[in-house]
């Protein structure tokens, strides 16, 4: 899959994610299928792992990111905060 199509299902999937409905183990089995097992399929797996550290350290995520857009105001738009929050865990190829 490409970078760019990554991205995609990065913010798909954890703007699909409410903690409220369904646990982070439930979300990801309904969304992705079986990821644990030897012939889940790569993609998948990386996008389980992704939404497992972006879950993990939205706390300091939520604070880098308050002052990034604090300071970059007028350059950045607000629509790309859960962007943002998948950005640092897919790399640039």
């Amino acid at each position: 899959m490409k970078t760019s199509h990554l991205m995609t299902a990065c913010e798909d999937l954890h703007n699909g994610f409410n903690p409220i409905t369904q646990t982070l183990d439930a979300y990801i089995f309904d969304a992705l299928g079986d990821c644990d097992s030897p012939e889940a399929d790569p993609d998948k797996v990386f996008l389980k792992q992704v939404l497992y550290s972006v879950q993990r350290f939205q706390p300091g995520l939520k604070a880098f990111l308050k002052h990034f857009f604090y300071d970059n105001a007028a350059s950045v738009l607000r629509t790309d905060y859960n962007m943002c929050k998948c950005q640092p865990h897919v790399p640039p190829l």
